[in-house]
């Protein structure tokens, strides 16, 4: 769990990589507009068995995690995502190389994220199946 300033939280699933060295790139994924570290575990098995530590940022009111104060975002909040993304960046200090993939609705955070800072820390960036048309994409 990632208790915030106002109150919020949100938490943050890692993957079962203990095995890989303290240096392995990590990669963190933003789940759909529903989704959870359950939905994205496929991904995170994956980036797993090709040496990459990883994680889902599970956002407020997800994973099971209640929500804690009245700021919500249905898709996200690119201030917790600093706040997160920093917790990482001290779980794997030997690692130099941080990637975040925006799957779906995930992508809108990640591009808000991105957008917003002016040095995001990590080093690669990438959107899965983002809906540039949100209101054809919700018909």
């Amino acid at each position: 769990l990632v208790h915030l300033e106002d109150g919020g939280t949100t938490s943050i699933d890692y993957a079962d990589d203990g095995h890989l060295p303290k240096d392995a790139p990590v990669v963190i994924f933003l789940h759909t507009i529903t989704g959870s570290g359950k939905e994205v575990g496929h991904f995170m098995r994956t980036a797993t068995s090709r040496g990459w530590r990883s994680c889902v940022f599970n956002r407020r009111g997800h994973a099971g995690v209640s929500l804690t104060s009245p700021r919500f975002n249905v898709v996200g909040d690119q201030e917790d995502t600093r706040v997160m993304v920093d917790k990482v960046r001290a779980r794997h200090p030997a690692s130099n190389y941080i990637a975040i993939v925006g799957i779906s609705a995930g992508c809108g955070l990640l591009m808000s994220y991105l957008g917003s800072e002016v040095k995001p820390h990590v080093q690669a960036a990438v959107a899965l199946c983002p809906a540039y048309d949100i209101g054809r994409a919700f018909r």
